[in-house]
């Protein structure tokens, strides 16, 4: 199944992010990461370019750059999603560098510390076992 160690490697890190991705408290605490972290930009296509003017019902979300997605009012950010499907707007949502470099730093933390303390259960477990073994 696997050819080389990196995609045994690569598989390992699939299969763990998976486990982890499905873990509700998990989604719920990047979730409220990304409700207050997230930064989107837009900018117009060449045809948003020309059809979006002054008077134009998307002309406050033409240009915007690194706006907080907490700071989004009313309907903006289904301007934004209709401008974006008809073409008009080019639209990035982005987690700034030094947040995701601490997102990823506090997940390999908790993913690690779990992985020992259920290593050190299994390991005390199978102790227990093999002295309960000697004694009968």
């Amino acid at each position: 199944m696997f050819e080389t160690p990196q995609d045994v490697l690569k598989g390992a890190r699939h299969m763990a992010a998976v486990e982890i991705s499905c873990e509700p408290s998990v989604r719920k605490h990047v979730r409220s990461i990304f409700m207050e972290k997230v930064v989107v930009s837009t900018s117009p296509t060449p045809d948003g370019k020309t059809t979006i003017n002054y008077f134009h019902q998307f002309a406050t979300v033409k240009w915007l750059d690194e706006k907080p997605f907490y700071q989004f009012k009313d309907a903006q950010w289904l301007l934004i999603q209709k401008a974006e499907e008809e073409k008009l707007l080019r639209v990035t949502i982005k987690l700034l560098e030094n947040i995701q470099t601490k997102l990823i730093s506090d997940s390999n933390d908790y993913y690690i510390s779990l992985h020992v303390i259920i290593l050190g259960a299994v390991l005390m477990s199978s102790s227990a076992r093999k002295m309960t073994n000697n004694v009968y």
